[in-house]
């Protein structure tokens, strides 16, 4: 299995666009309609301020298409399947969020874009022009195990 330099909350935010994309001949397409975007690397780039700071965004971007392409798979092979000791993190980020509704998944990715846009904003430049995130540490982090809700279709 591939090591992701990813934070896991990035990877909620993949299962979230591999569960809820707009799928057209089997293939995931386009992004989920409720964030208002055309485009993957549109998708992307909303949830870019909660990666590691020090990842370019080319690699933020191949990591998240695998990520996609990786719960793909765990869905698709996850039918008749229960739960292994062994799961790797992808496997328990499926395995949490499988039987969640659609309404608890997208609130904790909406919290989540909500978040970015807040580190976003926090965003500056020091005197010699580097970027540089201040009261990151403030910011509260959803829990990665969402609320209770009711179904809604993503």
């Amino acid at each position: 299995m591939k090591k992701y330099n990813l934070d896991e909350k990035l990877f909620v935010v993949a299962y979230f666009f591999t569960r809820c994309c707009v799928y057209d001949g089997g293939f995931d397409v386009s992004p989920p309609k409720i964030l208002g975007v055309a485009t993957w690397s549109e998708a992307y780039k909303i949830f870019f301020s909660l990666s590691d700071s020090n990842i370019f965004y080319s690699a933020y971007v191949s990591e998240m298409d695998s990520l996609r392409f990786e719960f793909g798979k765990i869905i698709e092979k996850s039918e008749n399947r229960v739960r292994g000791k062994n799961s790797n993190s992808l496997q328990e980020i499926f395995w949490i969020w499988k039987d969640r509704s659609d309404e608890d998944l997208l609130n904790f990715v909406l919290d989540l874009k909500k978040l970015a846009e807040r580190r976003q904003s926090l965003k500056s430049f020091d005197l010699a022009g580097n970027e540089s995130i201040e009261s990151i540490e403030s910011i509260p982090i959803p829990d990665l195990f969402g609320r209770a809700g009711s179904q809604l279709s993503c």
